[in-house]
């Protein structure tokens, strides 16, 4: 099993191997305390469609002296996903870009996080978490990108959903999305 693996400074992201794959949550840290926003909801390896990438292989790549980026992979049924995120010491954010190579039409494609705190939406495209222990609030924004990326709650649940555009198979389809503080 996999070492837990960490990116990013005061907003992170920290991976976790969980049985077949590679889950993360979306921690703060405040002073020594750290607090979990979000963690990734994860399928089984019985599911064609997860309600998150199943992702198994897992490289950290320096971008810059200050910026590093988590670049990961995986596959379920004859789908392929990918996922880098970027993270800056001098930026308290966090920048997710997703993709999945599909040869037929998704039964649902996104990411599915639970959420601890609450959650007020502002629009279709972006919403902000503020953690119950903290004062500080922390925006979730959806980027445009060949299709469109859609935000929205779900019980406690936070669910970034790419909706399919065109229809010709196979078909790369990719979803963006900027955690920041602030």
């Amino acid at each position: 099993m996999p070492n837990d693996l960490i990116l990013g400074e005061q907003l992170r992201v920290r991976f976790h191997w969980v049985e077949d794959r590679f889950a993360h949550a979306i921690e703060l840290k405040l002073g020594p305390e750290t607090v979990t926003l979000l963690t990734s909801c994860e399928g089984t390896s019985q599911q064609r469609w997860p309600p998150s990438p199943p992702l198994q292989q897992l490289h950290v790549a320096e971008l810059a002296p200050d910026r590093r980026a988590a670049l990961l992979l995986g596959m379920a049924g004859n789908s392929h996903w990918s996922l880098s995120v970027e993270a800056e010491r001098s930026r308290p954010e966090l920048i997710f870009d997703v993709a999945c190579r599909v040869h037929r039409r998704p039964e649902q494609l996104g990411s599915r996080y639970r959420g601890f705190g609450d959650v007020a939406a502002h629009s279709t495209n972006e919403l902000t978490l503020k953690p119950h222990s903290a004062q500080e609030r922390v925006t979730v924004t959806a980027s445009k990108c060949e299709g469109e990326t859609r935000i929205r709650c779900e019980g406690d649940d936070l669910v970034i959903a790419c909706c399919a555009a065109g229809t010709s198979l196979p078909q790369t389809l990719r979803w963006k999305y900027r955690v920041a503080l602030g």
